[in-house]
């Protein structure tokens, strides 16, 4: 192979890998805010709450309960807020992996 083709090479990868990094990077910085419910688009989850001061991340899930888990790093958050697949990443990142607690949730006077 010719040393011009090897620099072609070469340069094109670079290219393709500072694309990448810089798609990567916008991906990252998308403007996902701790503290603000987010409803989402998924067949598992209806809702996500993160709140970085206290690590908590609550879930909302499309059967109907709703868990907290604790402990849960800002990246974990992101990460799952990022996919499209987030049933997928919960059972692969969340589930299991963090202390948890079902929160039950009632109206103003009713009891549970």
């Amino acid at each position: 192979m010719k040393a011009k083709t090897k620099k072609m090479i070469v340069a094109g990868l670079i290219l393709l890998a500072s694309v990448l990094y810089g798609y990567t990077t916008l991906q990252r910085d998308l403007p996902w805010e701790d503290g603000v419910f987010y409803e989402v688009s998924s067949d598992v989850l209806s809702l996500v709450y993160y709140r970085a001061d206290q690590g908590t991340l609550t879930l909302g899930f499309r059967s109907g309960p709703i868990y907290e888990y604790s402990s849960v790093p800002a990246s974990v958050f992101h990460g799952l807020m990022d996919t499209q697949r987030k049933g997928a990443f919960y059972n692969q990142r969340i589930r299991g992996r963090f202390p948890s607690r079902r929160l039950e949730l009632s109206a103003p006077g009713e009891t549970i």
